[in-house]
């Protein structure tokens, strides 16, 4: 990296996060603008409709009516007056998000600012050091860039900058994030819970992260001290409890466990008592919290929260393989579930296809292709190849380091899920940073405009299935399956960057074997 540029990566460091806040500020009053005046914008809201679900959920929650009434032992009990938020039909989330936004009781605005908070939040638990010293380092850091500004002429490191500029680009100044968040979907507070995992497991000592050579005597200079007995198991702890707190908000951290029992296994051994008090603690966080909530709403709790997305069926188009399927399994009767002919299947546009496709009307026909059909449609399909993949993914960690796995599971979990949404891309953007070496900047710019091409050709052709009523479903889905097809090949190429690099310290034990 150039003087130049480390000059320019520095200044975006310095300034990402009061960048970032300013421009949400002002995306939040252009927000406020378009939702007072849809008809100037063809009837468009900025706002999205998951932050109307959560807004009216928080209504029912501060209703006295006793019609909208929790349900739970606790309150009958004691005549709280708590409202219940799935009084709000589609509300499916857990009662701590109403909770976490309740200054939009005051005005939305207020509400949509601790999604920002929150949003903001994020790069700091990335970047906070490890250790005891964290502190310290932390001070040092601080002076470090208060003598930049005194001096044009500093420059910052490039091995020091690359994750800090890494992760204001993938996530502090990242449109998506700040569109999404504004919008007020509610996705910062699952990727603040990522990002503190993460740096309670680099804490506790048990975060392996890879690198593409041994450390340099000046890197391993500044790596902090790695903590004691006592100060590495309380964070242990806490890391068990964060991970209990993200799985109770939200169902997808739990596939965390996989990587942290493999960190927890090399260091105290595979049944050993780290590996135990890890699952008490975390277990016991998870009773404890659910157990509050359910006594509070009750049955619908454990219904609306958990129990729904096993049985999901989103007929609403989506970049899932699985929404066509799904959405045909809302017409039993529609030929289209078990079509006579491929060719039926084609939009009026692609008929002239009709001949090219009529060859695998045998295949189509045969009793095989008819039970694929069925299980296509299955409510738990989508569940086989995601959990195969993920736990794989998590079993991973000695071989690709804590961040990798923990990485590749959200991924995976994410391209391989029934339902897909642009938001759901957020979550594994705060583990990215920690990928820093595993790609050069060229792999990575390849990558993500391929992954951008896919997603323009599905809203290309889903603003024609939206907003002109064309009926495109089947191209629709068939650029779903171009965009799952770009996201694999994706996260094949971010495996292929990690093979060959080494844990830290495992080149020096190499070398001391061979000495």
């Amino acid at each position: 990296m150039t003087t130049r540029a480390r000059r320019l990566a520095f200044t975006v460091v310095r300034h990402a996060i009061p960048l970032s806040f300013a421009i949400q500020l002002g995306l939040l009053v252009y927000a406020s603008h378009v939702d007072a005046h849809p008809e100037r914008y063809g009837g468009l809201r900025y706002t999205d409709v998951d932050w109307s679900v959560v807004a009216d959920g928080l209504g029912y929650m501060a209703s006295t009516d006793l019609r909208d009434r929790a349900q739970g032992w606790l309150v009958s009990a004691f005549d709280l007056r708590v409202g219940s938020p799935y009084r709000r039909a589609t509300f499916r989330y857990t009662p701590l998000l109403p909770l976490l936004v309740s200054p939009a009781l005051i005005h939305p605005i207020l509400g949509k600012l601790v999604l920002v908070l929150a949003t903001l939040a994020v790069p700091y638990l990335i970047l906070s050091p490890s250790g005891p010293d964290a502190d310290r380092t932390s001070a040092a850091a601080a002076r470090a860039t208060s003598t930049s500004r005194a001096s044009a002429a500093t420059v910052v490191p490039s091995s020091a900058t690359r994750p800090s500029l890494l992760t204001h680009l993938t996530w502090t100044l990242n449109p998506l994030v700040l569109q999404i968040t504004t919008r007020g979907s509610p996705e910062a507070f699952v990727c603040l819970a990522v990002a503190l995992i993460h740096l309670c497991l680099r804490r506790a000592g048990l975060a392996q992260v890879r690198t593409s050579s041994a450390p340099s005597a000046s890197q391993r200079a500044d790596t902090p001290a790695a903590p004691d007995g006592a100060a590495r198991q309380r964070w242990a702890d806490a890391a068990a409890a964060s991970l209990a707190l993200g799985t109770s908000y939200k169902l997808f951290p739990a596939v965390y466990a996989v990587p942290i029992y493999f960190a927890l296994a090399r260091r105290d051994g595979w049944v050993g008592p780290g590996v135990w008090r890890f699952a008490a603690v975390g277990l016991g966080t998870m009773a404890l919290i659910n157990g509050a909530l359910w006594s509070i709403w009750g049955k619908e709790y454990l219904d609306h929260t958990f129990l729904y997305h096993l049985t999901r069926k989103d007929h609403r188009h989506n970049f899932s393989p699985y929404f066509l399927p799904i959405y045909l399994s809302f017409f039993p009767s529609s030929s289209m579930l078990a079509p006579a002919s491929l060719a039926a299947l084609l939009p009026p546009s692609l008929t002239a296809l009709a001949p090219l496709v009529r060859p695998f009307d045998r295949v189509l026909a045969t009793p095989a292709a008819a039970a694929l059909l069925r299980l296509s449609r299955s409510q738990l399909a989508s569940f086989l190849p995601q959990t195969s993949l993920v736990v794989l993914a998590g079993a991973l960690e000695p071989a690709l380091g804590t961040a990798s796995a923990m990485f590749l599971q959200t991924a995976i979990f994410i391209v391989f899920n029934k339902v897909c949404t642009s938001q759901y891309f957020l979550w594994p953007l705060p583990l990215l940073s920690h990928l820093a070496t595993a790609l050069s900047a060229r792999r990575l710019a390849v990558i993500l405009g391929l992954w951008v091409g896919g997603q323009a050709l599905w809203l290309a052709t889903a603003y024609r299935l939206e907003f002109l009523g064309e009926a495109v479903y089947v191209p629709l889905w068939a650029a779903g399956i171009v965009l799952f097809g770009v996201s694999v090949w994706g996260l094949g190429e971010v495996m292929d960057g990690l093979r060959g690099q080494t844990a830290p310290g495992y080149s020096r034990r190499v070398k001391d074997k061979a000495e």
